[in-house]
C-alpha cells in the first residue's frame, strides 16, 4: 500500500514537472488552449499509470 502511496505522488510529480517545463520552455507558437490540452493529456496518462498500479 505504502508503495502505490509513493508511485501515485511521483508519477504526478513527473507530470507537473514534465508538462509544465514543456509547455513554459519548449512551446512558444502554441496558444493557451493548446498548452491546456498539453497539460491534460499528460495528466490522462498520469491517471492510466495510477489506475495500473
Amino acid at each position: 500500500m505504502v508503495s502505490r502511496i509513493i508511485g501515485t505522488i511521483l508519477t504526478l510529480t513527473a507530470l507537473l514537472v514534465g508538462t509544465l517545463t514543456y509547455v513554459g520552455f519548449y512551446t512558444n507558437g502554441y496558444s493557451i488552449f493548446q498548452k491546456l490540452v498539453v497539460f491534460l493529456v499528460g495528466f490522462i496518462l498520469a491517471m492510466a499509470v495510477v489506475a495500473i498500479m
